[in-house]
């Protein structure tokens, strides 16, 4: 079995102890919360990727026949995994909508990104209290708690490079992701 499949058992501490379980989350789909309280630093996850893509510069056909292929080589619990993950572009196919949907970069300005069974379903917000960073050593990608996340609060990251106002922030998410934030900083009033 491979580390990605191993991967959507969850990573336990020491004790045994889950750090995050997937969830379904009201208007968002699934979800990762935190199944104990995490402080600041922990890592809680560190998954490699069930496979890589091309994150630009690659035609639909091409990008949908390439991985037609990757997803056909799976086994059969990871591709009813990477077919359970949510498709926001299904007028582009099962195959690349969900890819474009939840891939997620393997660096810094990365070309290539990644499809995973776990980080995937990590949701976005502007005021995210995880980061996602590409483990080049490990070949993993590596989430790690910003601050202190109490037992039960839901997981997420950003999905931007770059810090942005509001506005562009809600115009990219909808063009990009196809959803509208609603999180913690976006329902600010206009003024904050």
């Amino acid at each position: 079995m491979s580390e990605a499949a191993t991967s959507i058992s969850k990573i336990q501490s020491e004790t045994g102890d889950r750090l995050y379980s997937i969830q379904e989350i009201p208007g968002k789909g699934h979800g990762m919360i935190a199944a104990k309280k995490l402080m600041k630093g922990t890592r809680i996850l560190a998954e490699s990727p069930l496979f890589r893509v091309p994150r630009t510069g690659t035609s639909k056909k091409l990008m949908h026949d390439n991985n037609a292929k990757k997803i056909a080589a799976l086994g059969e619990k990871q591709r009813q995994a990477f077919f359970s993950l949510h498709n926001s572009f299904e007028n582009e196919g099962p195959e690349v909508g969900r890819i474009r949907t939840n891939a997620l970069p393997l660096g810094s300005d990365a070309t290539t990104g990644g499809i995973f069974l776990d980080a995937s379903r990590i949701n976005h917000s502007c005021s995210a209290n995880a980061q996602n960073t590409w483990n080049e050593n490990l070949q993993k990608l590596t989430i790690h708690a910003l601050r202190d996340i109490p037992e039960g609060d839901e997981i997420t990251i950003t999905y931007f490079a770059t810090r942005q106002n509001r506005s562009a922030r809600q115009d990219e998410l909808r063009t990009k992701f196809r959803f509208t934030c609603s999180c913690s900083l976006c329902s600010l009033p206009f003024d904050q």
